[in-house]
């Protein structure tokens, strides 16, 4: 039995809420990151469970976006008898999310402005 995404750490049981879309801001270019990060504004690692190993930008709230988006896509795939969701890609409110789960068990959630291509990441993951 494949051990489940940890449960969504809230204090109302509900999902997170996504912030208000922020107008961008200039900044230097990435020049440092590879390809497949350049653009991403925020993002986590998460533990099995549940605790952050590591982050970029202010990533509390994407933390418990994660585990939630990760715990559901596991039971939508369940009851579908789509077997294992890997990964689960969102475009909302100007915000491009993915949400990954690593061979060990580990979670990674991607926050990006919707213009930004996620396309080399995806194939750096191996979607």
């Amino acid at each position: 039995m494949t051990p489940r995404p940890p449960k969504p750490v809230t204090s109302s049981g509900q999902p997170p809420t996504s912030r208000s879309p922020v107008a961008p801001v200039a900044t230097s270019p990435q020049s440092g990151m590879s390809p497949s990060t350049r653009g991403i504004e925020r993002a986590v690692r998460l533990e099995t469970d549940g605790r952050v190993l590591s982050t970029r930008g202010d990533a509390d709230e994407l933390a418990a976006m994660t585990a939630y988006a990760i715990r559901v896509s596991a039971l939508v795939g369940d009851e579908l008898g789509m077997g294992e969701l890997r990964a689960v890609e969102s475009l909302a409110n100007g915000t491009r999310r993915l949400f990954y789960t690593e061979a060990d068990g580990k979670l990674i959630g991607v926050e990006a402005r919707a213009d930004v291509e996620l396309a080399p990441l995806r194939e750096k993951l191996g979607l």
